[in-house]
């Protein structure tokens, strides 16, 4: 497919002002039984430890930016919601709620490097849903025992604890005890009466996302550039998940999935068999230097079942399930149909565009850690399983139509029109939460759930938006060495805009504000083929970002870009 442009532009967005009132948060600031809420026009500082307690409810306004101070261990920031307790932050995609550290200003990636991590602790959800832990309660992982609010666990699987929903987490993961980095979500024993949809978690020092047990279902969850595995699981998790996109930097992650079956003994019940269809897992990249890249790992009796998935991009293995000498573990969860690989696309791994089924599931050799050796295992039984035609798992390019990760607005996992993605045979579940799509993998033509409320979007890692998408899959007539070029950028006084035709069509190319409105018009003219400037000069403007809107009859594509 050709591009008749692409603009690349510096991103950021209007909403977070100097002007804004700071307001530190500490464990007292929200106490049991309480109803506190955070609105849009101040910032609130997590100092140290913030529990939800029992009874009591934490609303957040659209919009509004929550910051956690630095510190390690017992002086880590986060903000906690334990058992009995709801947590209400509902933004939208033009006014997300952000959670990063300290000094931050979300909505500027020159003020910090966009790759910083561990700068403070995480969001963590604690329920009463069931686990397979021998003890039915326990705390989660890096609060002390003696702490009661750090438990989870239960034995009602439609526990609420609220709603999350458009939330952008950032630069998480400092450690909470014990060596444990905590994740940019973590779920214990979350039930499914609880609603989380589009989470975003962009550059947490470990995990994205992890489960210890629980039900809940979540839609729309981006896990990005994570220094551990984009999405983890363990202890029975048994919720449902559609709709999720790993992306790994090309400098760290693991896995994109990691699942664990639970704590000894394996057999434990629950076992682990959560339903995900539609997800896309893409690697750090063949050329990356990543060795630690890796796709699926289901091992410790762990099921679970992915449909209609892409997996890409992984410089190691794309599927390992253990298959042991003797006992129970995800090789037999494999045989039993607790776990279960179905029309998914597989590309791009152990360093091989078209891999073989050997790269997908090599074989894993003995190691020796700490003066031991731990014997390996055959995945064997992974090979055939993906070999069987009848499970439809087919080693293909997907089709997406383009994986970058630098801040140049090309990232972009859409499939194009005529892909595998776009056209192979989908299975239908049939499912109370699962969604019956046409397509492969996390995105459909046209179906960009990216725009405007992530991290991605804001930093100029992908700048499309839906219109863009549209026309993009619909339309055969674009170069990809077009291009608008804005200098300088950020605008103080005057910027020049600069792109290529490659053939004559009707232009217009107009400004918005963060909210939709058209502020000014630049173009509205037939253009012939070939390069063309113009200047802008945003006069009256206050600071922050702007939409630059170009149609022509080829496509729309809406970009921003940056005001002092």
């Amino acid at each position: 497919m050709q591009k008749l442009l692409q603009i690349i532009i510096a991103m950021m967005i209007v909403g977070y002002t100097s002007q804004a009132e700071t307001i530190t948060v500490t464990d007292s600031w929200i106490n049991a039984g309480e109803t506190k809420t955070m609105t849009a026009d101040n910032i609130y500082v997590l100092d140290r430890f913030v529990f939800v307690e029992e009874g009591a409810e934490l609303w957040i306004e659209p919009g509004t930016v929550i910051q956690g101070k630095p510190g390690q261990e017992s002086n880590a920031s986060a903000l906690i919601i334990a058992r009995g307790g709801k947590i209400y932050a509902e933004g939208t995609p033009d006014k997300p709620i952000i959670f990063t550290f300290e000094g931050d200003d979300p909505y500027d990636d020159t003020d910090f490097p966009m790759e910083e991590t561990g700068l403070w602790g995480g969001l963590i959800i604690l329920g009463n849903a069931p686990t397979n832990n021998p003890e039915t309660v326990r705390n989660i992982e890096g609060i002390p025992e003696n702490n009661q609010l750090g438990k989870y666990g239960g034995n009602d699987p439609m526990d609420n604890s609220g709603v999350v929903r458009y939330v952008s987490i950032r630069h998480g993961g400092s450690d909470i005890g014990e060596g444990n980095e905590i994740n940019g979500l973590t779920m214990g024993a979350v039930g499914a009466g609880t609603t989380i949809e589009y989470v975003e978690v962009l550059y947490n020092k470990d995990d994205g996302f992890e489960w210890f047990g629980g039900n809940v279902n979540t839609r729309y969850l981006v896990s990005a550039f994570n220094g551990d595995d984009a999405f983890d699981y363990d202890e029975g998790f048994n919720g449902k998940g559609q709709f999720w996109l790993a992306l790994q930097a090309s400098n760290i992650g693991n896995q994109g999935g990691e699942h664990d079956g639970g704590n000894k003994p394996d057999d434990s019940q629950p076992y682990a068999r959560p339903v995900i269809s539609n997800v896309t897992y893409i690697g750090s990249g063949a050329n990356s230097g990543n060795n630690k890249s890796a796709g699926l790992i289901l091992r410790d009796n762990a099921g679970g079942k992915y449909y209609n998935s892409i997996f890409t991009g992984f410089t190691t293995w794309g599927l390992n399930i253990e298959d042991l000498e003797n006992g129970e573990d995800s090789g037999n969860r494999l045989t039993t149909g607790d776990l279960m690989l179905k029309n998914n696309i597989w590309w791009d791994i152990n360093g091989k565009t078209n891999p073989s089924l050997t790269d997908i599931a090599p074989d894993v050799p003995d190691t020796e850690s700490g003066g031991k050796v731990i014997k390996g295992y055959s995945l064997q039984p992974a090979r055939d399983y993906l070999a069987d035609a009848s499970n439809n798992n087919w080693i293909t390019d997907p089709g997406l139509n383009k994986i970058d990760r630098g801040q140049n607005g090309l990232f972009n996992p859409t499939p194009t029109p005529s892909s595998a993605a776009a056209t192979s045979k989908t299975l239908k579940l049939n499912d109370s939460f699962i969604q019956d799509v046409d397509y492969i993998g996390a995105f459909g033509l046209g179906d960009y759930w990216l725009a405007k409320w992530t991290a991605l979007y804001y930093f100029g890692v992908t700048t499309m938006d839906i219109s863009t998408s549209i026309s993009n899959a619909n339309n055969n007539n674009f170069d990809n060495n077009s291009s608008i070029i804005i200098y300088p950028n950020p605008v103080e006084k005057q910027t020049t805009l600069e792109f290529e035709l490659t053939q004559s069509t009707n232009v217009t190319m107009d400004v918005y504000d963060a909210t939709g409105n058209k502020l000014e018009g630049l173009v509205s003219k037939y253009m012939t083929q070939g390069n063309w400037g113009l200047t802008w000069t945003p006069n009256n403007l206050v600071s922050g970002a702007y939409f630059i809107q170009m149609t022509t009859d080829y496509g729309t594509f809406t970009q921003k870009v940056i005001v002092k």
